[in-house]
């Protein structure tokens, strides 16, 4: 190690196990807490390793508040990034559904690559999509 880059990479997954820890202290204390779960779940998902764990955060704040946009659109793209491309789709569609309409942010969201593939796909997810500002040409 030793250069530049490998200490900003510790420090960044220092920085992110302590933030976990501090999170899950905080559920315990409050596990009603779906901005907790949500962020917990983000968390977990930049580790790479972790994306069942982080799944099933981001779907307990979901549960626990079923308008957060966001957490639907982190589960599509856990969802796409391990190549479950349908519930990718769906998650993305309730995304939308929720008022997750941030057209620059899922344009350029490499995460969601899968979705660029060439397979035939719902209508009524071509419809969001279109809607959403993306183009339905990507998705089929």
């Amino acid at each position: 190690m030793g250069n530049r880059q490998d200490e900003i990479l510790i420090s960044t997954l220092l920085s992110l196990w302590h933030e976990g820890n501090y999170l899950q202290k905080a559920l315990e204390i409050d596990p009603k807490y779906a901005l907790g779960y949500y962020d917990l779940g983000v968390i977990l998902a930049k580790q790479r390793t972790r994306d069942g764990e982080a799944n099933r955060c981001l779907k307990k704040a979901i549960e626990l508040d079923p308008g957060m946009g966001w957490a639907y659109y982190s589960t599509a793209c856990i969802d796409a990034l391990v190549e479950k491309r349908d519930e990718a789709l769906k998650n993305l569609e309730r995304a939308l559904e929720k008022g997750f309409d941030d057209k620059k942010y899922i344009d350029k969201d490499t995460d969601l690559d899968l979705l660029q593939r060439k397979k035939p796909v719902d209508g009524a997810a071509l419809y969001r999509f279109s809607i959403s500002g993306r183009t339905a040409g990507g998705f089929i």
